[in-house]
């Protein structure tokens, strides 16, 4: 199990909207994670907006070795801590571009 941290400098829903956006999810439960090519990635099986997101992720693999990935969205003083609880993939990387994206905005 990983478990992942990243700030960034907007509220919450912002945070949140961002993060839905940067996976390219729908945000609702059994909505899909695709690639910006329409590829599947994973699906969204837990959602309670400016709080909380779980999903699998399965990115160019079988499904059924999903991992299983948690983000909750904490307000802090100048902006948002995303805690990201992950099992398989390392997701610094990710968070550390989706952190940029935000910040360009």
């Amino acid at each position: 199990m990983q478990k992942r941290t990243v700030d960034v400098p907007v509220d919450p829903e912002r945070a949140s909207t961002a993060f839905a956006q940067f996976l390219h999810f729908e945000g609702a439960v059994g909505g899909r994670l695709r690639t910006a090519a329409g590829a599947w990635r994973g699906t969204v099986s837990d959602w309670d907006p400016a709080k909380s997101v779980s999903f699998t992720w399965h990115p160019d693999r079988d499904p059924q070795t999903a991992d299983h990935v948690t983000v909750t969205f904490t307000p802090v003083s100048g902006g948002t801590r995303l805690d990201l609880t992950a099992t398989g993939d390392d997701w610094q990387d990710m968070l550390d571009l989706y952190a940029e994206e935000v910040q360009r905005r």
